[in-house]
């Protein structure tokens, strides 16, 4: 049987073999565990998507050096109304952030990508060339 680069890579990661490796739906599973498996690029463009999805989450200080109109506005007020809108906020937030790919840019730089691909431990680690992020 012929196994992608992905089976392989993670199974070189775990030390178990190919076969052991499962695909479902472009996520891989693995001794009872569930991983995305990305390229660099495929990496980057997920951890940004992520990011433009969730600002209504992020640190309101942060968020402050990627916009003058947020920083202008109290923190307390800020923190309630994101926290009372919650994802509903996000359009908002993204239409006061002065370059929205250029705060993605600098969140994976300041957290990496695993912080935003990696929900069990935030860790990337590498394995023949691609990315390999636990997610459960």
């Amino acid at each position: 049987m012929k196994y992608t680069k992905e089976q392989k890579a993670l199974a070189k990661f775990l030390g178990c073999k190919a076969s052991e490796v499962e695909e479902k739906d472009g996520e891989y599973e693995a001794e009872g565990k569930t991983f995305l498996v990305l390229s660099d690029e495929e990496a980057t463009k997920r951890a940004t998507e992520y990011i433009k999805d969730s600002l209504w989450a992020f640190n309101y200080g942060f968020l402050c050096t990627h916009s003058e109109t947020i920083s202008k506005i109290p923190e307390k007020s800020y923190t309630k109304m994101a926290g009372e809108l919650c994802e509903s906020f996000n359009d908002a937030v993204t239409a006061m952030v002065d370059d929205v790919d250029y705060l993605a840019e600098d969140a994976i730089k300041s957290d990496g990508r695993g912080h935003f691909l990696n929900t069990y431990d935030n860790e990337e680690n590498e394995s023949d060339g691609l990315y390999i992020y636990r997610i459960s």
